[in-house]
């Protein structure tokens, strides 16, 4: 018969929770958000942009000649405020307290992070639009 004595054998429990790793959100560094103090759900921010090209030369003039004449144009882009995002995940009271660490919030920071990383893919989906 072989000994057996891992009933009196100590668990080791970390610290700290293993890290979850998330992509990187890009969308506040390349988005503009000056707007965003002033709109809620469901407003449209309009905006107009000027047609000049980065690539247009200019003309050589000679005085007295004629030119060509440039046509510009205006157009609009709206932007509609209609998606929000949530989610609702639920930590008992028992288990906040028997739990070595802060369970809501860790759970709360990943989900904040999943939720970045979906205005990612909106806002990086509306560039290639």
């Amino acid at each position: 018969m072989t000994n057996n004595v891992s009933a009196s054998f100590e668990d080791i429990w970390a610290r700290e929770q293993q890290d979850v790793f998330f992509k990187r959100s890009v969308a506040m560094v390349v988005a503009d958000t000056s707007f965003k103090s002033t709109m809620k759900a469901g407003d449209v921010l309009r905006r107009t942009y000027r047609s000049v090209e980065a690539d247009e030369t200019p003309e050589v003039y000679t005085r007295g000649t004629d030119m060509t004449v440039t046509d510009i144009t205006d157009t609009a882009e709206t932007l509609t405020i209609d998606r929000q995002f949530a989610k609702m995940f639920r930590v008992d009271d028992f288990d906040e307290i028997q739990s070595k660490h802060n369970v809501a919030a860790k759970y709360g920071a990943d989900f904040g992070i999943i939720m970045q990383t979906q205005v990612d893919a909106d806002v990086l989906g509306e560039v290639l639009n």
